[in-house]
Parts: C-alpha cells; sequence; structure tokens
C-alpha cells in the first residue's frame, strides 16, 4: 500500500496543477494470475474479458480486503500528502 502511495503521488506532483484520475484495479484474471503468486489468488475463466474484473471484482466479497487497500493508499496519497489534485 505504501510503495502505491508513493508512485501515485509521484505523479500527482508532476502535474500538480491538473487533475490525475486514479483508475481502480482492471486487471483480468489471468493478468492477475501472471504475476508473482497470482495462480494462488486468481480463478481460472473460460473467457477474462466479461469476468472479475473492474467493478465486478471491486464489489465481490473476496476483494473487499484490496478493494479496502486500494482506498486507503488513495486516501493516504489524498490527506497525508496532501496531493488533493489526485482523484478516484
Amino acid at each position: 500500500m505504501r510503495r502505491f502511495s508513493e508512485y501515485v503521488a509521484r505523479i500527482a506532483a508532476a502535474f500538480c496543477l491538473k487533475p490525475v484520475i486514479v483508475r481502480t484495479s482492471d486487471f483480468k484474471a489471468n493478468e492477475y494470475a501472471h504475476l508473482a503468486g497470482g495462480k494462488e489468488f486468481e480463478l481460472a475463466e473460460e473467457n477474462p474479458m466479461p469476468g472479475y474484473r473492474g467493478a465486478s471484482r471491486s464489489y465481490h466479497p473476496d476483494y473487499a480486503e484490496g478493494l479496502a487497500r486500494e482506498c486507503a493508499a488513495r486516501a493516504s496519497v489524498r490527506r497525508q500528502m496532501g496531493f488533493k489534485n489526485a482523484v478516484l
């Protein structure tokens, strides 16, 4: 979470006079599965395009902790680091 916040803050600082839109994760399950340790957590999907990604991942109960961490990182960038231009 700290590293993610630092990366977002670095980009927000570079564009401090303009809004920086920070999107939620939108990887497909197969893309997460290819990350280190990803196969332990991801579902195998026949067609990952319409599957467990984007909003459907964000509101799924299995991703509640991940979404909470993403939101906490974004809140840290805005509240603690002071980059109000970083918006969700």
